[in-house]
């Protein structure tokens, strides 16, 4: 991969529906070899998938999780993810299992989103924390 795919990539990621004539135009490369190049690195899996990123909400939050005695992470995020769109849910080592990532509206919705989890036979602890920055 050379600095022109670094180049490309970059700008896919930051908007995976830029026309190819434009990334072209950025790169300072044919249209035709932009296309080949964006080819190669779909067919060699250095590009993996295509993505949408939806409307930042106010609120990103992050629910630390103790998954119960007896049930998974997995069990968790089957019940939970029947009222909310996460943005991740990863499954952690150490004292918690679990870090549920879901950006909300408003604190009310926030507030009733821990409720929820809280309540879940699935779940020992929870623990929510605000967003302060993302840095990418």
């Amino acid at each position: 991969m050379d600095d022109i795919d670094k180049n490309i990539i970059m700008l896919l990621k930051e908007n995976s529906r830029i026309p190819v004539s434009l990334i072209a135009q950025k790169v300072g490369r044919s249209r035709t070899v932009v296309a080949k190049r964006i080819d190669e690195l779909v067919n060699s899996g250095e590009i993996s998938k295509f993505t949408v990123q939806l409307k930042q909400k106010k609120l990103p939050v992050l629910f630390f999780v103790k998954v119960a005695e007896g049930f998974r992470c997995k069990d968790v995020i089957r019940h939970f993810e029947k009222e909310y769109f996460f943005n991740s849910a990863i499954s952690i080592s150490g004292e918690l299992d679990l870090i549920i990532n879901i950006d909300f509206d408003d604190a009310k919705e926030v507030s009733q989103a821990h409720e929820a989890l809280s309540q879940l036979e699935e779940v020992a602890m929870v623990k929510t924390n605000l967003v302060v920055n993302i840095f990418t």
